[in-house]
């Protein structure tokens, strides 16, 4: 019993973090932030060949426009399509800060403790449902700092590369 609860244990986080992330997604008034980046998703939809970049002349990373793009045909309600995103990449983050955390102890306590405080923390649990570069940013440092560790343990190439490529999205 304990080896399945042990084998399901991530299963049962994913699905509880995304339960309590998508509960209620919509019922937070539209951030300004929000509109504007759902808005550049939109032109590039558009006419990709004129705004494909348009996001960096306020100095923003595309990335989240971009990633943007597919949800915004798959879901009728834009906020929701823009929210969704960022909860994947929430999604993401708790992947690697659980991790993470495994690195640091082996035994898997802190894993867990690191993955509820993740889901309910008002903080993250606030940001990672507005359709801001705030999730994703949080994601790909999360993913960096784990690639970085396993290459300061390991001194494998193909963790750099890992440390490299989420570094430099």
């Amino acid at each position: 019993m304990r080896k399945l609860t042990k084998k399901f244990w991530p299963l049962f986080v994913f699905l509880l973090a995304f339960a309590v992330w998508l509960f209620h997604l919509l019922k937070l008034p539209v951030f300004a932030d929000e509109a504007i980046y759902i808005r550049w998703s939109q032109l590039i939809m558009d006419d990709w060949k004129r705004y494909l970049f348009y996001p960096m002349n306020d100095g923003k990373t595309p990335l989240l426009m971009w990633l943007m793009l597919p949800f915004q045909y798959f879901f009728q309600d834009q906020l929701f399509a823009g929210r969704f995103v960022s909860v994947l990449a929430g999604g993401v983050a708790l992947f690697f800060i659980m991790k993470i955390a495994k690195i640091f102890d082996q035994s898997g306590k802190a894993s867990k403790v690191a993955a509820f405080l993740l889901i309910f923390l008002p903080y993250s649990f606030f940001y990672i449902r507005l359709a801001v570069t705030d999730a994703l940013l949080f994601a790909m440092l999360s993913m960096s700092y784990y690639f970085l560790l396993r290459f300061l343990q390991a001194r494998k190439i193909t963790f750099f590369l890992g440390f490299a490529l989420s570094f430099f999205l």
